[in-house]
């Protein structure tokens, strides 16, 4: 048996959370979830062999945003890829950082295909 590609998804929001992870688990995804970024970072810094494919994060969250998280991350698990969403527009000041560096992006709100497909375009399936 196929062994499931594993998602971390990390947004403030529950209802995004919620979303995400069904419509993602649908496709076929094993999905975990963090409500934060100091929350995802403890996962990384307790479990070192944490299997994760790839990681989608909220870009503006409270205490740590998605652009500290994606550089702590890198430096723990580099290459593992990383989408970020926001429902802020490029004229936000983390948000066209992320353009800039020509980061994988998906923009709040968003479809259950745009999700899927911005997903497996980032894993290469």
């Amino acid at each position: 048996m196929q062994q499931k590609p594993v998602l971390l998804i990390v947004d403030d929001d529950p209802a995004v959370l919620r979303v995400s992870n069904s419509l993602l688990t649908q496709d076929g995804f094993e999905i975990i979830e963090a409500a934060s970024g100091h929350e995802a970072l403890k996962m990384f810094q307790v479990t070192p062999g944490l299997h994760l494919d790839a990681v989608i994060m909220d870009v503006v969250m409270p205490g740590m945003h998605g652009l500290d998280l994606f550089e702590k991350v890198q430096e723990l698990r580099p290459g593992l890829p990383v989408l970020f969403m926001s429902g802020h527009g490029e004229n936000t000041p983390l948000v066209s950082d992320i353009m800039g560096r020509k980061l994988a992006f998906i923009q709040k709100p968003f479809t259950s295909l745009l999700l899927i497909h911005k997903v497996r375009q980032m894993l290469g399936t």
